[in-house]
Formats: structure tokens, sequence, C-alpha cells
């Protein structure tokens, strides 16, 4: 099976994007870039889950 360079580069961006997100959040206490960022984090990682599965 051939990867899917398009897919894992977005992956990748909205993964460093999120944990960015997160790490910005947690030094400013903004609760809802905490939980944004938490919320678009593991929306990715059950989205990948699912489509190898």
């Amino acid at each position: 099976m051939k990867p899917n360079w398009f897919l894992l580069t977005w992956i990748a961006l909205l993964a460093i994007v999120g944990a960015w997100l997160f790490f910005d959040a947690t030094i400013s206490g903004n609760k809802v870039l905490i939980f944004f960022g938490v919320f678009l984090v593991s929306g990715i990682f059950l989205g990948v889950l699912k489509k190898n599965i």
C-alpha cells in the first residue's frame, strides 16, 4: 500500500498546529485553547486509527 503523502502532510501540519496551540494556551492559561488543542489532536489520531483499521 502506497502512503498518501498529501494526507500525511496534512495530518502532520494539523498535529504541529494543535501542539503549538496547546503549549501556547498552557503558557497563557487559556482554557478554551487548551480544550481546542486537545480536541484537534485527539480527533486527528482517531481519524487515522479508523482509516488504518
